[in-house]
Formats: C-alpha cells, structure tokens, sequence
C-alpha cells in the first residue's frame, strides 16, 4: 500500500537520491570484485544498504535447501551498528508474502500491518521489532527465489518512493552474484581439493612402488588399497565413524590387529605437548576408551617425537624396542608397530600407529611404503 498523500520529491531531490544510490551501487560492485568471503560481503551490502536508504534494519535471508524456510544470513543494526544471523522464518507460516514476492520485484509495504501482504508478519515478526514499512526485494538466481534482501523501517509508516524500490532490487541483484561468485569460488576450491589430493594418491603411489618390483605378488592390492583409501578421503568429513572407516582401510590393507590415529596438541592447562587418539579401529570393533591429553613421556616414547619430526618412521617387533617403551605396547599384547608421522607445513601434525598383537613381524619395504603413502595422504586431507 502507497500513501499518495506523501509529499512528491522535487526533480533536483529525486537527482541527488539516485547519485546517491549509482555511487552505493558502484561501491558495491568494486567490493565484490574483491571480496573472498561471503559473510563479508553480506556484512558490506546490508550496511551500504542501510545507510543509502536511510533504514534502520537491512537484512539478507536464504531459504533452506528444503525451501521450507527463510534463514537470516546477516542482519544489520544500524543504531548499534551491529550484525546478527540466525533468524528464522517458516514459509508455511507466511503464504500471502512469499506470493507477493513471486510476483514482484521489490515487494514495498508503507504500512505493514495493513498491507494484506505483510500482515501476517506482523505478531511474531514486525511488532517485536518495532517495524513498521518494510521494502523486500527476492534474490533470484536462474529465476528461482532463493532469498530476500530487507530494508525495515522503525517509528512512523513510510512511504517508499519508485527510486527506493529500484534500489532495493539492485540490492537483491548484488546478493545474487555475490552468492554466485561464492558457489563458483566454493567449486573452484572443491576440484583444486581433488586435485590436490589425487595428486598425492598418485605421487605416493609412484613412490611406494618405485623399489619393490620384488614385492610384486602384493603390489596390485596394496596400489587397490591406496586406491580405496584416496576414493574415500575424497567424500570423508571428521566424524569418529568416517575417521574409523579410513583407518579400517589402512588396517584391512595390513591385516593387523589396531590401527590409530594420534593428533599432537598443546596440553590446555600446561602447554605442553600431549597427544590424544582421534580415532581407532580393529575388527573386533571392543570400543574401548580412546587415550586423550598422553604425554610422549608418560608412554616412555620421547624418541619418537624426535625421529617423526625428522620425517622418520618407527617400524619394530615390540621386544626389539628400548626397554622403557615396550610397557605402551606390552600391556595391550601387541607384538609388532608400526608408526608413521603425519607432518604438514607448519610441522609434526600427529602419527598414524599400525600394531599387530599377532605376530612379530618385520615390516616390509611394501608395508613401509604403503603406511607412508597413506599417512601423507591423510595429512593432504587434513590440510585441506
């Protein structure tokens, strides 16, 4: 609803707002040439947006995937000049709005408790806070709707003018490429990951085989297993479950008994460096307590830390270990380890630990190579 009776701008005026809205614009279009981050650039657009409009509260909303609500991606507070996100707003509450918006290019409602399209905003919505005009524009990417850009006036209704409403679907126009932008940047990013990692999985496959033609017999499973290991560091997040099921690939691979990965990180009391188990697994799944905040002394493998921060492996039956670090291994019956650093730019990361409670066995130049190309490869994923 329009308030005819509204004072008309005079043309000198109506030039002055729309130099005022091309330099806001252009201000913003340089931003996005440079801008890395979305959150950024939201953060940019709703305060530029704000203070052009002269509005107290701008805000960018995205639907959710299911498009079943509207999620606040930034909203801004000019008074305070603060940002807030989270909001939420179910579509299904709301169906005389997101019509109107289908419909429109920018949806301006002078008074927002009488507008039949924004009324039903009004209880839980507009009156806790103090709204009373609301101009939204839709963000429209391949002529669907995927979001809103707000513009929301507190105190005495207004009426918003044709150039405000032009400026407010400029606004929308501007959050849709710099979502564009951000998906592009996001799927740039995730095939220079693949890349990257396929890279690794091809360098460490080079290198595990490039001295064991002796070792052909087992060649082809442990490349397979390479293979598998890579194929699932590709769609694996950070879960215990997803972090059990890489190291299930690494000890299937072996036919060991354990397989562990350790993360070193500064003791949060102390500072001093501990590491503690992010993941186990062995075919009889026990699940028993992972170690968590262990000194390197406190299981007598000091040395250790020495030869993995050289980029060395320790490979041992457990009685051929010193005496004072058999006890980490003896008291769980293990009888041979294997223990490969991960270290990434910035240095010694943690170790992935290889036990057989089966056999003593002497680690061979195959089984070295290959735990040496996976621990990389998992260091490439965790790097990433």
């Amino acid at each position: 609803m329009t308030d005819n009776s509204t004072p008309r701008r005079t043309d000198s005026q109506r030039l002055t707002l729309l130099k005022q809205h091309q330099q806001a614009l252009l201000e913003l279009a340089r931003f996005r040439d440079q801008a890395e981050d979305l959150a950024v650039s939201l953060h940019v657009i709703t305060e530029i947006a704000a203070r052009t409009i002269d509005v107290e509260r701008t805000s960018i909303w995205m639907f959710d995937d299911e498009r079943t609500k509207i999620v606040c991606r930034d909203l801004f507070l000019r008074p305070t000049a603060s940002h807030l996100s989270g909001l939420e707003l179910l579509a299904c509450d709301y169906p005389a709005y997101f019509r109107a918006l289908e419909q429109n290019r920018a949806l301006a409602a002078d008074d927002s408790y009488a507008d039949e399209r924004t009324a039903e905003l009004a209880e839980h919505y507009l009156r806790p806070h103090g709204i009373t005009s609301m101009l939204d524009a839709p963000i429209r990417q391949g002529g669907v709707i995927v979001g809103i850009a707000c513009h929301e006036h507190v105190g005495t209704p207004r009426a918003w003018t044709i150039e405000e409403q032009n400026f407010a679907g400029s606004i929308a126009d501007m959050c849709a490429l710099s979502l564009e932008r951000s998906e592009r940047r996001r799927a740039e990013e995730e095939v220079r990951r693949r890349d990257e990692l396929l890279e690794g999985v091809a360098k460490a496959a080079n290198r595990m085989f490039a001295d064991t033609e002796r070792e052909i017999t087992t060649r082809d499973a442990k490349l397979a297993a390479l293979a598998d290991l890579g194929g699932r560091l590709l769609v694996a997040g950070d879960s215990v479950a997803e972090v059990e099921s890489l190291l299930g690939a690494i000890g299937n691979a072996l036919e060991v008994s354990r397989v562990s990965l350790y993360v070193e990180h500064p003791h949060i009391y102390t500072g001093e460096p501990v590491t503690s188990e992010r993941g186990r697994w062995a075919p009889d799944s026990s699940g028993s307590l992972l170690d968590i905040d262990v000194r390197w002394d406190e299981r007598g493998l000091q040395r250790w830390r020495g030869e993995f921060e050289s980029g060395r492996i320790v490979a041992s039956t457990v009685s051929a270990l010193p005496e004072n670090e058999r006890p980490a291994y003896e008291i769980r019956f293990v009888r041979s380890v294997l223990a490969v650093p991960i270290v990434l730019s910035d240095g010694l990361w943690g170790f992935v630990e290889i036990a057989d409670q089966n056999v003593e066995r002497e680690w061979s130049a195959a089984e070295r190579s290959f735990a040496t190309a996976a621990a990389e490869m998992l260091g490439i994923s965790m790097a990433l």
